[in-house]
Protein backbone atom coordinates (compact mmCIF):
# COMPACT_ATOMS: atom_id res chain seq x y z
CA UNK A 1 0.00 0.00 0.00
CA UNK A 2 1.35 3.73 -0.72
CA UNK A 3 1.46 5.17 2.29
CA UNK A 4 3.43 8.75 1.30
CA UNK A 5 1.54 11.93 -0.05
CA UNK A 6 0.32 11.59 -3.68
CA UNK A 7 0.58 14.91 -6.28
CA UNK A 8 -1.74 14.69 -9.29
CA UNK A 9 -0.26 17.82 -11.46
CA UNK A 10 -2.46 18.84 -14.31
CA UNK A 11 -1.13 20.51 -16.95
CA UNK A 12 -3.28 22.55 -20.18
CA UNK A 13 -2.30 24.82 -22.77
CA UNK A 14 -5.53 26.26 -23.44
CA UNK A 15 -5.80 29.80 -25.20
CA UNK A 16 -7.11 32.01 -21.55
CA UNK A 17 -5.65 31.48 -18.28
CA UNK A 18 -8.96 30.91 -16.88
CA UNK A 19 -9.38 27.90 -19.16
CA UNK A 20 -5.51 26.62 -18.39
CA UNK A 21 -6.83 26.20 -14.64
CA UNK A 22 -10.69 25.00 -15.20
CA UNK A 23 -9.29 22.51 -17.72
CA UNK A 24 -5.88 21.41 -15.76
CA UNK A 25 -7.77 21.17 -12.51
CA UNK A 26 -10.57 19.08 -14.43
CA UNK A 27 -7.81 16.64 -15.39
CA UNK A 28 -6.10 16.45 -12.13
CA UNK A 29 -9.25 15.72 -9.94
CA UNK A 30 -10.68 13.08 -12.90
CA UNK A 31 -6.88 10.98 -11.91
CA UNK A 32 -7.34 11.40 -8.07
CA UNK A 33 -10.60 9.97 -8.25
CA UNK A 34 -9.45 7.24 -10.53
CA UNK A 35 -6.43 6.62 -8.15
CA UNK A 36 -8.61 6.80 -4.78
CA UNK A 37 -11.06 4.30 -6.30
CA UNK A 38 -8.59 1.85 -8.18
CA UNK A 39 -5.97 1.46 -5.31
CA UNK A 40 -8.27 2.29 -2.44
CA UNK A 41 -5.95 4.80 -1.63
CA UNK A 42 -6.91 7.77 1.29
CA UNK A 43 -8.75 10.72 -0.32
CA UNK A 44 -6.67 13.07 2.40
CA UNK A 45 -3.05 11.75 1.27
CA UNK A 46 -3.76 12.82 -2.32
CA UNK A 47 -3.29 16.46 -3.66
CA UNK A 48 -4.21 18.15 -7.11
CA UNK A 49 -2.47 20.64 -8.53
CA UNK A 50 -3.85 23.00 -11.80
CA UNK A 51 -0.71 24.24 -13.51
CA UNK A 52 -0.27 26.16 -16.56
CA UNK A 53 1.45 24.55 -19.46
CA UNK A 54 5.17 24.88 -18.54
CA UNK A 55 6.66 21.40 -18.45
CA UNK A 56 8.53 20.59 -15.92
CA UNK A 57 12.46 20.74 -16.13
CA UNK A 58 12.87 17.18 -15.82
CA UNK A 59 10.03 16.45 -18.48
CA UNK A 60 12.69 17.57 -20.96
CA UNK A 61 9.61 19.45 -22.93
CA UNK A 62 8.96 23.32 -23.75
CA UNK A 63 5.37 22.57 -22.71
CA UNK A 64 2.79 20.10 -21.64
CA UNK A 65 -0.76 19.76 -21.93
CA UNK A 66 -1.53 15.83 -19.36
CA UNK A 67 -1.07 15.07 -16.22
CA UNK A 68 1.51 14.04 -13.81
CA UNK A 69 1.62 11.99 -10.59
CA UNK A 70 3.97 12.89 -8.24
CA UNK A 71 4.52 10.51 -5.18
CA UNK A 72 6.63 12.33 -2.65
CA UNK A 73 9.10 10.11 -0.86
CA UNK A 74 9.70 10.33 2.95
CA UNK A 75 12.58 11.77 4.08
CA UNK A 76 14.37 9.98 7.41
Amino acid sequence: MIGQPIIVEGYSSQASAANEVVTSRSRSVIIAHYLEKRFHLNSKKIGVMPLNATAPPSSGKDSWDGACIVLVANAK
